[in-house]
């Protein structure tokens, strides 16, 4: 018997339950006999709040219906793209390292030294001119990538996009906080920074629903 049903059942026992009169005035037969009506009036206001109460849970549960409904609709529509913040990640390690090598000849050695690191680590052989688009052509959707020793592993568009964007955020803070300069740029991890390993918990933890 669901909420609904029972509080009906409770109505008509209360309906039923005889009112014994204490004085004069309408008999009971008559629909202005006074205790039956009053009965009646406090069932009704019972049950309105009952109903609401009801009400109240149908819609919060609309609610986180439809809260899923829009979620999936924005997941079909606007599916995670792994080469787009692949870029957007490579563009701001080439800035910073372009800022390390002080710009100029200098700045073009230090993102040709970031890069070749890339193609180690990842085994990648990355296409002239070597820039952000050249290198996620070939590491967006490398199995090697984001672990290079688990390759048992696929991870989902989702995860990339979460290690490609925290990858973003890392080198866009060393820059604006000045710690892109000289050969201490290829001392900068990701690995080693809690900013960086916060926001993949809380990216990764939001992403399992990403294809």
């Amino acid at each position: 018997m669901n909420p609904i049903q029972s509080i009906q059942l409770f109505i008509g026992t209360l309906l039923k339950i005889p009112v014994k009169r204490t004085g004069g005035g309408p008999s009971p037969g008559n629909p202005a006999f006074p205790g039956r009506s009053s009965a009646r009036i406090a069932v009704l206001f019972l049950c309105g709040i009952l109903l609401g109460v009801s009400g109240c849970d149908d819609n919060k549960k609309n609610q986180r219906d439809l809260e899923e409904q829009r979620q999936l609709f924005i997941m079909l529509n606007a599916p995670p793209n792994a080469l787009a913040a692949c870029e957007a990640s490579v563009s701001s390690a080439l800035n910073c390292a372009d800022a390390a090598g002080g710009g100029g000849t200098g700045g073009v050695a230090y993102q040709s030294g970031y890069v070749d690191a890339l193609e180690r680590i990842y085994q990648l052989s990355v296409p002239a001119p070597r820039g952000a688009a050249e290198v996620c052509s070939v590491l967006a959707h490398s199995p090697r990538y984001p672990d290079p020793t688990n390759q048992d592993v696929l991870y989902s568009t989702g995860a990339r996009v979460c290690f490609f964007s925290c990858e973003q955020g890392f080198w866009e803070r060393n820059e604006q906080n000045g710690r892109c300069t000289g050969s201490g740029f290829f001392l900068l991890s990701p690995a080693d920074d809690e900013d960086y390993k916060t926001c993949l918990e809380d990216c990764l933890a939001r992403g399992t629903i990403f294809p």
